[in-house]
Formats: C-alpha cells, sequence, structure tokens
C-alpha cells in the first residue's frame, strides 16, 4: 500500500516498533528519553527558602511543619513564596476560627420577641449554628486549595507499596539494551 497524495487514509507511514521505542509514539504512548542533563536538574535538591521578615510565631511554626514537605515536591519557590506565606496564615486563621466555635459551642441560643394583640410578647428561644461557622467553611476550603496548589495532601496511598511487581516497559528494556551495549565497548 503506498503513502501519501490527497487521498483517505493518506499520510506519514507509522514507525516500526524500534523506531517507535527510540523516538516514541503516540501510537505506542511512549515518550522520548530525557537527556541526562534534563533528569539531572529535575533531581537536583533545591535550595531552602528563607523564612519572610515579620512573620508570626504562630505562622512561623506553620511553615516550618510545611516547608520541608513543599521543597521536596518542589512547588516553594522564591515566586511562591508569598502564596505560601498566605496559606500559612490561612491556616492560623481557620485554627483560632475553630477554637471560638469549640469555646462558644457549635450551636447558639436565638432569642425573638413575639408580639401580641394587646401589646404583650413572648420571647421564643431556638437553636442556631454559631455565625463563624460559615466563615470557617470558607477558610478550610481556603486552606484545602492551597494545600493542594502546594502538593502537600497526598493521594492516601503508600508510597512505593505495590501489589504487583512492576515490569520494565518496552522502552526501559531498551535502554537497558543501550546501556549494556556501552559497557562492551
Amino acid at each position: 500500500m503506498g503513502r501519501g497524495g490527497a487521498r483517505v487514509g493518506a499520510g506519514r507511514p507509522p514507525k516500526s516498533a524500534v523506531m517507535a521505542l527510540v523516538h516514541g509514539s503516540r501510537d505506542r504512548g511512549t515518550r522520548p528519553v530525557a537527556d541526562a542533563a534534563a533528569v539531572e536538574a529535575a533531581v537536583a535538591p533545591v535550595g531552602t527558602i528563607e523564612l519572610p521578615a515579620a512573620l508570626p510565631a504562630d505562622q512561623v511554626e506553620v511553615w516550618q511543619a510545611l516547608a520541608p514537605q513543599a521543597l521536596e515536591q518542589r512547588t516553594l519557590t522564591q515566586a511562591t513564596a508569598l502564596a505560601f506565606r498566605d496559606l500559612c496564615e490561612a491556616i492560623v486563621v481557620k485554627r483560632a476560627l475553630l477554637a471560638i466555635i469549640q469555646t462558644d459551642g457549635y450551636t447558639i441560643s436565638k432569642v425573638t420577641l413575639q408580639m401580641d394583640e394587646k401589646g404583650g410578647g413572648l420571647q421564643l428561644v431556638e437553636p442556631k449554628a454559631h455565625p463563624l461557622l460559615s466563615q470557617f467553611r470558607g477558610m478550610m476550603q481556603r486552606v484545602e486549595a492551597g494545600l493542594a496548589r502546594f502538593r502537600l495532601t497526598g493521594d492516601g496511598k503508600a508510597q512505593g507499596a505495590s501489589d504487583k511487581p512492576k515490569e520494565q516497559t518496552p522502552l526501559e528494556k531498551l535502554q537497558a539494551q543501550a546501556k549494556s551495549m556501552k559497557r562492551v565497548k
């Protein structure tokens, strides 16, 4: 079957299996192998980010607890330090709101007056949700979004633990063969 021309199904011929492994192919779901410099840059350790000036003590505590994980995930950089500070502040505010709500109780008593025709009135007392619960919910969502932004939430799966042993992909097999061929030379 010929290739090329202005007809249906025409186009570049498919790559051979070996070339698809080497160059990558949409059909095979593989990608080209990264060069050594790119791999080194990806695994190079990231330096520490200094604490922002005038950070309150409670926010410093949160920063010191979360910063190592964010640095490991490579999401805390000089460019994202201000957003990370906002995350620390939001966590502290959320904790403060929760402390107030727990001290006051999750419900409060709402007192209303009901007037009758004679001018007298009745006091009705009914339970109502604490007014800070909605602000607390908003801060919770803000904190969760910030944790997700810095990849600090996790997915609940144990790292490195799998039920099946990992099989080598064809690309990994080819790379292993290439390494062994280099050693023979």
